[in-house]
C-alpha cells in the first residue's frame, strides 16, 4: 500500500513542478480565433485591456465582396469569446492600443493603401474612420499612441525609407505632420546608409523614433538630435525593432541576420550596452513586453532547415534570461506572432499555425503561466 501511496506522490510531485509551463483556456490547449490568407501580422496586432481581455486584429477574405478585409476579436481571460467585429474599410491592421475612454485605436492600411486609423469603443463598435494619403508611395500605419488630452500620434511607413509621424485631434482630424526621410537627413554623418523607422515612444515632452537611428524630437516633431542606434553591427542596422523605456533607459529588441540584438542606451541617447542575445538559423523576434515586474518577454521564431522553434524568454534589465522555454503549440509550421502579460503569473501568445488544408493560417491563442 506504501507504495501506492509513494508513486501516486510522486505523480502529483512531477505535474505539479510541471504545471507551469502549459496552461489551458478552459481545459482546452489551443484557441481558434480564425483563418487568414497572408502573413503580415505584426506584434502589435493583439493587446490586453486593463481588466485583462485580450484584442486580436487579424485580416482574411470576406466572403461576400471577397475582398481583404479586418476582424476584431476580444476575449475574457479564459478564452472565451467576448465580441467581435469585422470592418470593411481597413485592410490590414498592424496595431491595436487602448485609448482614454476605454475603447480601442487600430492603425494599418486600408484598401487604397493608405495608412488609416479606425476608433472604436470598449464593446468594438465603429466610433470613427480616417486615412491618411501621401501620393504614390504605399504607406501604413506602424503605431498610434494617444496622448492625456485625447490626441494622437501616428507613425506612418511610406516604404520608400519615408516615414510620416501624425498628431491629430480626438477625432483624427491633421493637426500637423512631420517628414524624416533618407535624402532629408544626413545618414553618412552616424554612419548609416538607410533610414528604418519601426517604433515610436513619448517620453519627458520628448518623442522618440526608433529603429536603425535613435531620432529624439520636441513635441511638434521636430529633430533635436539623431544616433545610430547598433553601431559596429552593420552599416544598414537591424530589420525589425521593438522598444520599452523604464525609467531613464531605452530597451530596443531587433533582429539582424542570425541574432536578435537587445540594445539599452540613456534617454540621451547614449548606448549603455548592447547584446546578442539569442542566435538561430533565419530567427525573428516579436514584440518586447515590459513585465509586472520591470523586467521584460518576448518571443522569436527559427526557420532552420524546414524546421520551426518558438521560443519565449524573459529578460531582466541587464539583458539576462530569467527564464526560456520552448512551447509546442503544433507539431506541424507554427510562427509567433505577439506576447503579452495577462497578470503576475500568465502570459498569453498569438500564433500562426498551418490549418486544416494546408492552405490557410490558422490563428489561435495560447495561454501560459511562469
Amino acid at each position: 500500500m506504501k507504495y501506492w501511496f509513494y508513486i501516486t506522490i510522486t505523480i502529483l510531485l512531477f505535474y505539479g513542478c510541471n504545471k507551469d509551463d502549459l496552461s489551458s483556456f478552459n481545459n482546452k490547449k489551443l484557441v481558434d480565433v480564425g483563418k487568414t490568407d497572408l502573413y503580415n501580422l505584426k506584434p502589435k496586432s493583439m493587446f490586453v485591456s486593463n481588466d485583462n481581455a485580450i484584442v486580436v486584429v487579424y485580416h482574411s477574405n470576406d466572403s461576400i465582396t471577397n475582398k481583404v478585409s479586418i476582424n476584431i476579436k476580444m476575449y475574457d481571460f479564459n478564452g472565451n469569446l467576448i465580441s467581435e467585429t469585422r470592418d470593411l474599410r481597413m485592410k490590414y491592421g498592424f496595431c491595436i492600443t487602448q485609448t482614454n475612454d476605454g475603447g480601442y485605436i487600430v492603425t494599418g492600411e486600408n484598401e487604397d493603401k493608405n495608412a488609416c486609423l479606425l476608433k472604436i469603443d470598449s464593446n468594438l463598435k465603429n466610433q470613427w474612420f480616417k486615412t491618411y494619403n501621401y501620393g504614390y508611395a504605399e504607406s501604413y500605419g506602424i503605431n498610434v499612441i494617444q496622448n492625456q488630452d485625447g490626441e494622437y500620434f501616428l507613425l506612418v511607413d511610406k516604404e520608400i525609407e519615408d516615414y510620416r509621424l501624425l498628431k491629430t485631434n480626438s477625432v483624427g482630424d491633421t493637426l500637423w505632420t512631420k517628414s524624416y526621410s533618407s535624402w532629408t537627413m544626413d545618414l553618412p554623418s552616424i554612419d548609416l546608409k538607410s533610414l528604418k523607422i519601426r517604433d515610436f515612444k513619448i517620453q519627458d515632452d520628448k518623442i522618440f523614433l526608433i529603429g536603425n537611428c535613435i531620432i529624439q524630437t520636441d513635441m511638434n516633431g521636430n529633430i533635436e538630435w539623431y544616433k545610430k542606434m547598433y553601431p559596429n553591427i552593420s552599416e544598414e542596422g537591424v530589420l525589425d525593432n521593438s522598444v520599452q523605456m523604464i525609467d531613464k533607459n531605452i530597451y530596443c529588441l531587433g533582429a539582424l541576420g542570425n541574432s536578435i540584438y537587445l540594445n539599452k542606451i540613456t534617454i540621451n541617447g547614449n548606448i549603455l550596452w548592447n547584446k546578442s542575445i539569442l542566435t538561430g538559423y533565419n530567427i525573428e523576434s516579436t514584440n518586447i513586453e515590459k513585465t509586472n515586474d520591470l523586467n521584460f518577454v518576448f518571443a522569436t521564431t527559427d526557420f532552420s532547415l524546414d524546421q520551426y522553434q518558438t521560443r519565449i524568454q524573459k529578460l531582466n534589465q541587464d539583458g539576462d534570461i530569467i527564464w526560456d522555454f520552448q512551447p509546442e503549440v503544433n507539431d506541424q509550421y507554427e510562427r509567433i506572432i505577439s506576447i503579452k502579460q495577462l497578470n503576475k503569473d500568465y502570459y498569453v501568445s498569438l500564433y500562426s499555425i498551418i490549418g486544416d488544408d494546408y492552405l490557410s493560417k490558422k490563428l489561435v491563442l495560447y495561454r501560459f503561466k511562469k
